[in-house]
């Protein structure tokens, strides 16, 4: 009994030491601490804002001492080391204080993190994050309608497969800015936090041209924002060697329905005809292609995303395809061709018009406000008008909204970014529309809208939709307006990203949602096949009706 007591009391001395006891910090998690302090200085501490140090220069030269660093300690001296040469940074009072809603984009909790910093450094990371310093600053400059414009980022043009260091500067680069600047950081599917560590392996890994640009694009399209796209360098299409199918294609309960062409005449020589269901590609299944595809697409919410997939995309000249047409199963074989030989289609739009007597249909983005006012004047109150917001804004939406309120209205509010401190958003900007007027149109205005609703078209809709007689119909919309902002990547890519978030004036965010219509309508398999337009078809319908 004595020996077990004094055995439980040598295993208590030990199990504080065993707690305590500090796990070895793997490469990525190490490097994930890298990219967070580098960017940190990058766009807080004094000196570094002003454009002193080549800063990339600097990640490049500090890369292998982190890796190779043994122990937190180490790793917090090489950063405290690393801190110090770059000047003091006085100790300064906080006097200005900012609402939890404006600090919801900003996480700085990373600064106390003991597993990676010792108190001393997180004291000193503390004092940069108070420090005074430049509202424009050498890397980053936020304008005058509060969106940021990113400066003097080199772009390594000449090396499209950039060497492991570059390709890490590229994730760092853009982690930190999206970290920072992008006003809905906060509603990413995945943390964006959290991404950093999944991401590293990644860059630091991709073997080749290919796996690097898979890597920056299913980079770019987790922070789930519809005006983001990766933009190659006019030399990738010839290096990379990828072809593309002509056809284009919708998807719908996990479905592919060819529904275009790309190039008529090469479509011509392939074996798919519009309607044909695409259910396998080389005997696997489309629900199967959708998937992995939706994790390269860009967009606010999963329909915009589906609409961006490239599944018809390959390296191969052909693909085997299973489809279904006229309710028969066939195989068929499916033909891939270089951009160089496309001879792209231009878009068919459908002119704006009177349908009937009771109906005028618009054209948002064909239509100029001269025109506009004429179509709205000839159309009787009694009757109805259609506004189809599906194919792009219009400039002068702001005029054209006079002839459809009544009166004066507040319809979109937007987040913007806080000069000279990083991370932090602010709601105040709100946008007003119309004027007390008593010859608006009285007639049912039915907007049109879908997941191609985007920006410009978008901010008209909002507009729109004051109107006292306006009904939405269709699907959600792709919540992505006003500004955006560039990015160079190593390797002479480039993307862009929204500068402002989206709200209604009462503040409801649109991330992720998009403007919800009223009345949703979507397009079935069935309406695809046979190449209608059920959205429009449905509007007419209600027109028809009242």
């Amino acid at each position: 009994m004595i020996q077990k007591i004094v055995l439980l009391f040598f295993l208590c001395l030990l199990l504080p030491h065993r707690s305590n006891a500090q796990r070895a910090l793997s490469e990525t998690e190490k490097l994930a601490s890298l990219c967070q302090l580098w960017g940190f200085l990058k766009y807080h501490h004094p000196t570094v804002v002003k454009g002193k140090y080549d800063w990339d220069k600097q990640l490049l030269s500090h890369i292998d001492t982190v890796i190779n660093a043994k122990s937190k300690e180490e790793l917090s001296n090489i950063y405290l080391s690393w801190i110090g040469s770059l000047g003091h940074v006085e100790k300064r009072h906080v006097s200005k204080v900012f609402s939890n809603d404006m600090l919801i984009n900003r996480n700085s909790q990373w600064i106390s993190d003991k597993r990676y910093f010792t108190d001393t450094l997180t004291t000193i990371l503390t004092n940069i994050q108070n420090a005074k310093r430049k509202r424009r600053g050498h890397y980053a400059r936020i304008n005058i309608d509060k969106s940021p414009t990113l400066h003097h980022e080199h772009k390594y043009a000449e090396l499209i497969y950039p060497a492991s260091k570059l390709r890490l500067l590229c994730l760092f680069r853009y982690w930190n800015i999206i970290a920072y600047y992008y006003p809905c950081k906060y509603a990413t599917t995945i943390p964006w936090d959290s991404s950093l560590t999944a991401l590293i392996p990644q860059f630091r890994h991709a073997k080749d041209t290919a796996q690097y640009c898979r890597a920056m694009i299913k980079m770019i399209a987790a922070i789930n924002d519809s005006h983001a796209e990766f933009i190659t360098p006019p030399i990738f299409m010839s290096v990379s060697k990828q072809k593309l199918a002509p056809y284009k294609y919708t998807i719908t309960q996990n479905k592919l329905i060819i529904s275009g062409y790309y190039d008529y005449h090469l479509a011509k020589k392939g074996n798919l005809r519009i309607g044909d269901i695409v259910t396998a590609i080389n005997d696997r299944p489309v629900a199967d292609c959708i998937t992995d595809d939706l994790q390269y697409a860009s967009g606010s919410n999963e329909r915009v995303r589906l609409s961006r997939t490239q599944i018809l995309f390959g390296w191969a000249d052909s693909s085997s395809v299973t489809i279904e047409r006229n309710g028969s199963e066939m195989k068929k074989v499916l033909y891939r061709y270089p951009y160089s030989t496309y001879k792209f289609e231009k878009l068919q739009t459908k002119k704006s018009g009177a349908i009937n007597k009771r109906i005028t249909y618009i054209n948002l983005r064909h239509v100029n406000k001269k025109e506009f006012k004429k179509l709205v004047n000839a159309t009787k109150d009694s009757c109805s008008l259609i506004i189809d917001c599906r194919d792009g804004g219009n400039n002068a939406s702001k005029a054209m909204a006079r002839k459809l309120l009544d009166k004066k209205y507040k319809f979109i509010r937007f987040s913007t970014s806080v000069p000279a401190h990083p991370g932090v958003i602010q709601y105040k900007e709100i946008h007003v529309a119309g004027r007390k007027n008593k010859h608006y149109f009285k007639g049912k205005v039915y907007l049109l809208i879908n997941e191609k609703t985007q920006s410009a078209a978008e901010y008209a809709c909002m507009m729109f939709r004051k109107s006292p007689n306006a009904i939405c119909t269709g699907t959600n919309t792709a919540a992505a307006d006003g500004p955006v902002c560039y990015v160079d990547l190593p390797g002479g890519y480039n993307t862009r990203f929204s500068t402002k978030g989206v709200y209604t004036p009462e503040g409801h965010s649109l991330v992720g949602t998009g403007i919800l219509p009223d009345i949703f309508v979507a397009p079935t398999i069935a309406g695809l096949v046979a190449s209608r337009d059920e959205i429009l078809e449905y509007a007419i319908e209600l027109g028809q009706r009242q």
